[in-house]
């Protein structure tokens, strides 16, 4: 009879400040995917003691401090994926002098586009990734000239989370209330509204 070998889990490590609502899903989420889960945060993040996380690694609460930890950890610990959830330690990763292995990929221009609707868009458009069509816009007169050429739209305004900084508009005149809801952006970005698909970049 052949011997079956047991095939080794893939090796997921979540970086994680305190919030518990920008990570909730993600132990559950690896864990039912087969993953060895390794989480590192503050003390006081709840989902610590989590049955979806393998192991629990301690760090500061301070951006510093927790690059300084994950930099430590890793250059020692090899893992399949890397997830981080502080987008402050994100952006200090980016502007580190010494670009890591495990992170070869995050430059300051994909920081940026991470943390930015108008820059996520002019980003993935370098890359080539499909995307709604769309157009940033420096005026409401901009934006109405796009929505009479292409109908129903959503509006996006940066530095808001949660759909708090997204607007439907469903016709040119009902777009100045909508600029006018979003805090009157000098930029923002506008995107042809499909019906029935669901996404989420976040």
């Amino acid at each position: 009879m052949e011997s079956c070998e047991t095939e080794e889990k893939k090796r997921v490590l979540i970086i994680a400040d305190a919030h518990w609502y920008l990570v909730w899903h993600l132990p559950r989420l690896f864990w039912q995917a087969g993953a060895r889960v390794d989480m590192m945060s503050p003390r006081w993040q709840p989902l610590r003691h989590s049955r979806f996380v393998d192991s629990w690694l301690e760090c500061p609460a301070d951006t510093a401090p927790i690059v300084r930890r994950a930099e430590s950890h890793l250059s020692d610990h090899k893992y399949d994926l890397v997830v981080i959830t502080d987008q402050t330690v994100i952006e200090a990763l980016a502007r580190g002098e010494h670009q890591s292995d495990w992170i070869h990929w995050l430059s300051p221009d994909t920081a940026t586009a991470i943390q930015s609707k108008t820059a996520f868009y002019t980003w993935a458009q370098s890359k080539q990734i499909p995307m709604p069509l769309g157009q940033l816009c420096m005026s409401p007169e901009a934006a109405r000239l796009w929505i009479e050429q292409h109908g129903t739209a959503i509006i996006k305004v940066n530095g808001r989370h949660g759909g708090g900084g997204v607007h439907r508009v469903d016709s040119a005149e009902d777009l100045q209330a909508a600029w006018h809801a979003l805090g009157e952006p000098a930029m923002f970005l506008i995107q042809k509204f499909h019906f029935g698909e669901v996404g989420v970049t976040e």
